[in-house]
């Protein structure tokens, strides 16, 4: 028997518990609400098992009211007599009854009697979805999603916004991106509720806010309103449009009061994610003479502290945002508000966790740790990475005090990747979240066939982790995967057989390592055909699933095409592979538009498919591929 997350401590004891089709539920110290619904939770939680043959099954329920169990935890007990689960508190009579449901979900006749004892590591335990990166999930989605983290005992969600939520006022940003409205984040929070998982708003405030920028009036409003240079790295080049507000701009200020206004009444929380990551304009342009005198750490501190004001003043909200930035500043930590909270992120195996954690948990102010699920510019996962990931940022955010640890899910360049892909990181994320000690060891294949993918062969879930491991086996083909190689029209940066970018340099990338990953696809695909999924959606699963092989077996013939010729960019292969490798593309392009409908809402389509018509465009047109002007060039002034 497995469960997902395993519990601390549990032992099976003798006899089994013959569980018939009514409920006999007593409550005990839970609120009217909880108690009018708990029924219904018991019932989906024995279902697998009852027998009209059997006897009432008497189940009791109570929170502890001698207050010995850690919060959120729970003691479980499952006899001949019935079954009894004591919470902390209602959250943890819930999580007892969701280790039913997937106790019985494995069981055979009747529940195995047993005792478990359990309590998580982290009080907050999350997921944040990427809805700006032209995914926006369908309300049916959504409602999938929240009723599968309830069970892995998920109890924090986020959905990361740029420009998807209906603002009022505001339709030029959102009107082609088929955004949330206020009424259906209202719906959401509400089955959020039920679920005991706070559904956080999450905004960026500061950087990435592109959407916005490139439209009047916003561009006005921004650091680098008409472009900037990056030339933090190694070879600088030229961005062509705003990113960030500028952070002394009162109108910027004025522009987050009203989106405050519009945005939070939509949630019940008491939380409020600004962001603030990655300004990668910030001192480029407008504050440029500022940053100088002040330093840019202090600059953009101070434009913190402004939003942090606005947000927990006035409109009552405890404050999250992005550590990045400020963690190039370790000196400024201390001067930050005791009730805002850190969001350290990092989505690399081999990221500083453990420095950073311990910055944090030295300067005494609340934090949590942001690994990723890495399914992101992966196309099919980054299994290895994921797993170390997590792993690493639950023993160092437990280790220095974190008091959360948010999965992070995101989309960049197109959100190519299926969302099964995801749910080998959400399983593990909130395994090791819930107890690191536990579940490091977690068997996550047969997990998610026994808890996710309902499959009976056993097939799906090796298959979906056997993809997440081509960038391993290709010999490092790229630091993230080749769906985002794929990306990379003109090939400046495999003169050598290496891939070079100015912040990666790896390699090398061969025909050979290319053709073992086409092979591996080609596997999983084979794989996916044994499988005996009881899931509503299981055809879906499937056919998305080969779907994102198909799209890597693609990245591999045009990268192998580009080798193989010795060319620079797609435009300059031979008119014969143009054309093969233009035909195999298009016929690609309905069937992920198809697909991507039948979970997302059709705003974002457009712009993800555009990236695939993109480097159509340079196999049909046979036009010399020119970079912007000057790009590489011209040293920054």
């Amino acid at each position: 028997m497995i469960l997902a997350p395993q519990p601390r401590e549990m032992a099976v004891t003798e006899g089994l518990l013959k569980v018939g089709s009514q409920l006999n539920v007593t409550c005990n110290g839970l609120s009217d609400d909880f108690a009018a619904r708990v029924k219904a939770v018991a019932f989906d939680a024995i279902a697998p098992v009852c027998d009209q043959a059997n006897d009432a099954v008497k189940i009791a329920l109570s929170v502890d009211a001698n207050r010995v169990l850690e919060e959120q935890g729970y003691t479980l007990e499952i006899s001949g007599d019935g079954i009894e689960i004591i919470g902390a508190d209602e959250a943890g009579v819930f999580y007892g009854l969701m280790t039913v449901k997937q106790i019985a979900r494995q069981a055979k006749g009747g529940l195995p009697c047993m005792k478990v004892s359990d309590y998580p590591d982290f009080k907050h335990r999350g997921v944040m979805m990427d809805i700006s990166r032209d995914k926006v999930p369908t309300m049916e989605t959504l409602r999938m999603l929240m009723e599968m983290f309830a069970e892995l005992k998920i109890n924090e969600v986020q959905l990361y916004m740029e420009h998807t939520y209906a603002y009022e006022g505001h339709e030029v940003v959102w009107e082609e991106a088929s955004p949330m409205t206020p009424e259906q984040c209202k719906v959401l929070d509400g089955w959020c509720n039920d679920f005991f998982i706070d559904l956080v708003p999450n905004q960026n405030t500061f950087g990435h806010m592109e959407r916005w920028c490139k439209h009047e009036p916003y561009r006005q409003y921004a650091e680098a309103p008409d472009g900037f240079w990056r030339d933090e790295l190694k070879e600088p080049w030229w961005v062509p449009n705003p990113v960030s507000l500028c952070p002394t701009d009162d109108r910027a200020i004025a522009l987050i009061d009203d989106m405050c206004s519009k945005l939070l009444p939509s949630f019940s929380s008491d939380t409020f994610n600004i962001g603030m990551d990655e300004t990668f304009d910030l001192g480029k342009v407008r504050t440029k003479e500022l940053c100088a005198e002040k330093g840019k750490g202090r600059v953009y501190l101070d434009y913190l502290l402004k939003v942090h004001d606005l947000a927990a003043n006035k409109y009552g909200k405890k404050v999250q945002f992005w550590a990045d930035i400020l963690l190039h500043y370790p000196e400024l930590v201390s001067e930050l508000p005791d009730n805002i909270v850190a969001m350290n992120w990092g989505y690399e195996d081999d990221h500083p966790f453990e420095k950073e954690c311990k910055i944090l948990g030295e300067s005494g102010k609340p934090f949590y740790v942001c690994p990723s699920t890495c399914s992101f510019l992966a196309v099919m996962g980054r299994t290895e990475n994921t797993l170390a990931n997590q792993r690493n940022a639950a023993y160092y955010g437990k280790l220095n005090g974190a008091i959360g640890f948010l999965n992070t899910d995101w989309g960049d360049n197109g959100h190519w990747q299926p969302l099964d892909i995801s749910y080998p990181g959400y399983l593990y994320g909130a395994a090791v979240s819930w107890s690191l000690e536990s579940n490091e060891k977690l068997d996550v294949a047969k997990a998610l066939d026994t808890h996710v993918f309902m499959d009976e062969a056993g097939v799906v879930g090796e298959a979906v982790l056997k993809a997440g491991r081509v960038p391993v086996q290709t010999s490092k083909v790229s630091k993230n995967s080749l769906g985002w190689l794929m990306q990379r029209l003109e090939n400046k940066y495999l003169g050598d057989n290496t891939f070079k970018m100015p912040w990666f340099n790896i390699g090398p990338i061969t025909v050979e390592n290319l053709g073992e990953a086409e092979q591996i696809m080609q596997e999983v695909i084979d794989m996916l055909d044994g499988a005996k999924m009881k899931r509503t959606d299981a055809a879906q699963i499937v056919n998305e699933m080969k779907l994102g092989a198909k799209l890597i077996q693609i990245s591999t013939h045009l990268n192998k095409a580009r080798i193989e010729e010795d060319v620079a960019s797609y435009d300059l292969l031979s008119e014969a592979k143009r054309k093969e490798l233009a035909e195999e593309l298009r016929a690609y392009i309905k069937p992920y538009s198809e697909s991507w409908l039948s979970r997302n809402r059709e705003g974002g389509l457009k712009d993800s498919v555009g990236r695939f018509e993109n480097i159509l465009k340079m196999l049909e047109n046979a036009e010399p591929f020119v970079l912007p002007a000057a790009k590489f060039e011209i040293s920054v002034q």
